[in-house]
């Protein structure tokens, strides 16, 4: 949802748009298999697209709710936006259920504005799910060749 942008009252040129984001049911699933799979590499970073499951690939705006956090370096490219992830200790409390977060986040070019709606637990955010289903039961076998291996 685009939330209307006012103008600049020294250019007149309109400020950039704010977006709200939603949680959404994908993004919290996803979060709970990088968080089972992040204890299991010994807090390595993720590549979060090894761990995605259907859904949209929003996945790298948890960063704007403090669940995951970049890991840093850069591609060959030089690019910041290397697809490795640390799931912070708020979204590892989140994933296990100890905190709730809002249903939203109002954003302008990927910066955190505030916070928005409801407070939800990682059951809410989810819906009916099985949450042994989602720790581990279909986790990628690279995962399970590192941590055997590494």
């Amino acid at each position: 949802m685009v939330i209307e942008s006012e103008r600049c009252p020294y250019c007149d040129q309109p400020y950039p748009r704010e977006y709200r984001r939603r949680l959404t049911h994908e993004m919290a699933r996803n979060l709970v298999r990088i968080d089972a799979a992040y204890a299991t590499r010994r807090h390595a970073p993720i590549h979060i697209n090894t761990f995605l499951l259907s859904g949209g690939r929003d996945e790298s705006r948890l960063v704007l709710w403090d669940l995951l956090a970049p890991a840093g370096g850069a591609k060959e490219d030089g690019n910041p936006r290397n697809g490795y992830y640390h799931v912070t200790p708020h979204g590892h409390a989140f994933a296990q259920g100890s905190v709730r977060v809002r249903t939203h986040v109002v954003e302008r070019r990927g910066e955190l504005l505030h916070y928005d709606g409801d407070l939800v637990n990682i059951t809410e955010a989810i819906g009916d799910f099985d949450y042994n289903e989602l720790i581990g039961r279909d986790l990628p076998v690279s995962l399970s060749e590192e941590v055997t291996s590494g």
